[in-house]
């Protein structure tokens, strides 16, 4: 029960529906008014009972009447029968100034408490919509925030809970975007369990919005009410939070769907009313412009945003960039087309194509545009200084949404120094092609291997060189599938080490021969192949020559030059044993015999002297002429004796050019290197050889040469020896440089020199004087050469 202290106003504020009185001891004394009608009474019924006993039952009433008898005057409002009543209870005084009782009107309020009711709750609205456009002003820029706003503002005082669910992208389904209640923060019964449900229980097909032409008011009670609101899990939700109704409002701008707003109320709440929907439908039209202009600004912003990722990504790449509108027109370019020397932008794409590229392509262009929307191609832009090789692409673009064209857009990569590589690379490929032309030809060896050595290639020659099969997968093999033992071990400790610390290797090894046949001999030149820009190694390889002729032939010149030494020294025993025979018969008759008549010429001049001395000088000449006989048979005899070579080649050339110059004032030198002279360095034969060529060389210096010095040098060369007699003569004469026929002593030193396997020559010396040089060869290697 309300009360008014200010009685007159409060009498004031409405007429009087009932008027009673009633006495000091409660009687009541006057009862009129068409408000009783209200209550059930009629005029006039009430006089005469005590309301003492009549509201005996209702305190307040008792109250009221003590109040105003006892002298207080108030105003009371109570609810009777749904009517809203206000009383005004005013004392009333007797003649003598005591209390005779009271008076009381009635006023009925309801319509004015309604009214006033309404009117608040319209002033209220009214503000919220105020309030909610500032709100959706302020947020266009922040969706969550706008729609979290929207559905507060459209469910405070209207719906137990509101929420506004927004079109997918794909345009088939709404999902729920913002949620809000009416009651307090803590109470969680009205929200959505996610937690309990997959995202497709908290969407709903967008046609239970799209046929809505203003609002939809649904009751849940109904089953049909139910399958228009949307998906069985959200009825089945709402329905068990005591949800009776519910409010759809299409949210919808310029014509096209947006979402929905939903508002719905609880049990012990009313039903939403006309006015309910004019306020959801005024706030989901407000939010609907708002949630539309925040897609648009959202869509520009993200237009602006990839315009800038565009613009940034087409001033840093390489390519040369451009766009024209529907008329052909450059409206931008990126730096890079600046960097070539083009100013495009502007400018009609057929004035550009016109000065920079040729005719036939420019048709060809704008031909696959017109027909396929598309063109890509190489396109050569050309200007005074220079032309640019442009692999190009050529699009139009259309407007997302209306499809409306927007012009074309060139996107062209610099390709010029790439076009010159590939014409390059094919002529690399070319010359490649005639490599591995000539690597197939080619009857060596060849093949590379990875650094790991995994074999990554080998030449058919060289397959049928080992003999592997040309279908075998090379790349299943290694290295050391292809090597003998000794050739594996030879490569571990000398080639690799030497390929990698001076990058190539030359040297001689053995292959292995897969048909079981003996090991191939060859000569190999290994090498690393590196990366031509960083250098680095990445493959090993190796060209590898078959020296079996070759060792096949020096294993014959290593027996013909055994046989020759075996010949050579036959034959200089078979000349020893000769010359010995022939000294022993000169010795033994033709030196004895002159000897002998040398003696008897003696004994004849001592006789002709005493008795004819006019005869001696007949005698005297014969007798000289025996002397000088027995002289050269004695020579001979030094000539025929073999030469003493225990102590080596030197010491029997030096006692030889003793002998030879013992009686001249020539100053003769003999000079060797000591390992020559070491017994069986040189075979006794070829010593032999060489000795009795020096010893002519001698005999020449000293019948011809006229020197004051001569010089015999002996040392090791090549394998064998040689023998060098220099003199300071006068010189051997030109016309006998050479052993020509006819100069029987040359000839002799040459012939034995070559039957030795030898070499021979002489000539004038530059400072003067004659140079004799003789070369034979040593002992023959019997085994095969070591590989190097």
């Amino acid at each position: 029960m309300e009360t008014y202290p200010d009685a007159p106003a409060a009498w004031l504020r409405a007429t009087p529906s009932i008027v009673y009185a009633f006495d000091a001891h409660g009687t009541c004394t006057m009862s009129e008014g068409p408000g009783l009608a209200q209550l059930g009474l009629r005029s006039g019924e009430m006089v005469g009972l005590d309301l003492f006993e009549v509201y005996a039952d209702d305190q307040d009433f008792l109250v009221s009447m003590g109040r105003v008898l006892g002298g207080e005057t108030f105003v009371f409002s109570r609810e009777i029968n749904g009517r809203v009543l206000e009383t005004f209870l005013q004392p009333l005084a007797s003649r003598d100034g005591g209390r005779a009782g009271a008076l009381g009107v009635v006023s009925d309020l309801t319509d004015q408490r309604r009214l006033e009711t309404e009117a608040q709750e319209h002033e209220r609205r009214l503000r919220s919509l105020v309030e909610l456009d500032a709100a959706l002003a302020r947020d266009v820029v922040d969706l969550p925030a706008l729609l979290d706003t929207a559905v507060k503002t459209a469910t405070s005082g209207t719906a137990s809970s509101g929420s506004v669910w927004l079109l997918d992208p794909d345009g088939d389904r709404m999902r729920l975007a913002a949620f809000a209640t009416a009651r307090t923060a803590t109470d969680e019964e009205l929200r959505p369990p996610p937690g309990q449900a997959t995202p497709e229980q908290l969407a709903i097909d967008r046609r239970l919005a799209e046929g809505i032409d203003r609002a939809l008011l649904l009751d849940l009670d109904d089953t049909a009410a139910r399958e228009l609101y949307g998906d069985p899990f959200l009825v089945s939700w709402l329905r068990e939070t005591g949800v009776h109704s519910a409010l759809r409002v299409p949210l919808r701008a310029r014509g096209a769907l947006l979402g929905a707003l939903d508002l719905v109320r609880r049990d012990g709440t009313p039903s939403f009313h006309d006015k309910d929907t004019d306020f959801a439908v005024d706030v989901a039209e407000r939010v609907a412009m708002a949630l539309d202009n925040a897609l648009l600004l959202q869509s520009q912003r993200e237009a602006l945003e990839e315009q800038v990722k565009f613009k940034a990504l087409a001033d840093a790449t390489s390519d040369l960039i451009a766009m024209t509108d529907t008329e052909a027109v450059a409206t931008y370019v990126n730096a890079r087309v600046a960097d070539v020397g083009e100013e495009w932008v502007g400018r009609s794409m057929h004035d550009i194509f016109g000065s920079s590229i040729v005719e036939d392509v420019a048709a060809e262009v704008e031909s696959s545009l017109a027909a396929r929307g598309r063109w890509r191609g190489d396109l050569t832009l050309r200007d005074a200084a220079s032309s640019t090789v442009a692999r190009t692409e050529a699009f139009h673009i259309f407007h997302p949404e209306s499809q409306e064209p927007l012009g074309t857009v060139w996107v062209a990569q610099d390709v010029t120094e790439l076009r010159s590589a590939e014409q390059a690379l094919r002529a690399a490929n070319v010359e490649l092609l005639r490599f591995k032309v000539l690597v197939d030809a080619c009857p060596e060896f060849i093949a590379i291997a990875a650094l790991d050595g995994t074999v990554l290639y080998v030449n058919p020659p060289g397959r049928a060189m080992v003999g592997m099969s040309p279908d075998v997968d090379v790349t299943t093999t290694r290295i050391a599938d292809f090597l003998t033992e000794e050739g594996l071990e030879r490569s571990l400790q000398i080639e690799q080490p030497a390929v990698i610390a001076h990058g190539s290797w030359e040297g001689e090894s053995t292959l292995r021969d897969m048909r079981g046949g003996p090991a191939i001999p060859v000569q190999i030149a290994s090498f690393l192949i590196r990366d031509p820009e960083t250098g680095e190694p990445f493959a090993l390889a190796t060209v590898q020559r078959d020296l079996s002729d070759r060792v096949a032939a020096e294993e014959a010149l290593r027996d013909l030059a055994e046989q020759r030494r075996h010949l050579l020294t036959r034959l200089v025993d078979a000349q020893d044993a000769e010359r010995a025979h022939i000294a022993a018969e000169v010795h033994d008759d033709s030196v004895q015999s002159l000897a002998a008549v040398d003696l008897r010429l003696g004994l004849l001049a001592r006789r002709i002297a005493a008795g004819a001395p006019h005869l001696l000088e007949y005698v005297d000449p014969l007798r000289a002429t025996v002397t000088e006989a027995t002289d050269r048979l004695r020579t001979l005899l030094f000539d025929l004796t073999p030469v003493d070579l225990d102590h080596g080649l030197a010491t029997a050339l030096r006692e030889t050019a003793r002998e030879i110059f013992d009686d001249s004032i020539t100053e003769v030198d003999v000079v060797t290197e000591p390992a020559v002279d070491v017994p069986g360095s040189i075979p006794v034969p070829t010593l032999r050889v060489a000795h009795r060529i020096a010893r002519e060389a001698l005999i020449n210096a000293r019948k011809h040469a006229r020197a004051d010095r001569v010089r015999v040098s002996v040392r090791g060369r090549d394998g064998g020896i040689e023998v060098r007699v220099l003199d300071d003569g006068i010189g051997i004469p030109l016309d006998r440089a050479s052993a020509a026929a006819g100069h029987l002593g040359l000839s002799t030193m040459q012939d034995r020199a070559q039957i030795a396997g030898g070499t021979w020559s002489a000539g004038r010396r530059a400072e003067g004087g004659t140079e004799v040089l003789l070369w034979l060869p040593g002992e023959p290697d019997p085994s095969p050469p070591p590989a190097r």
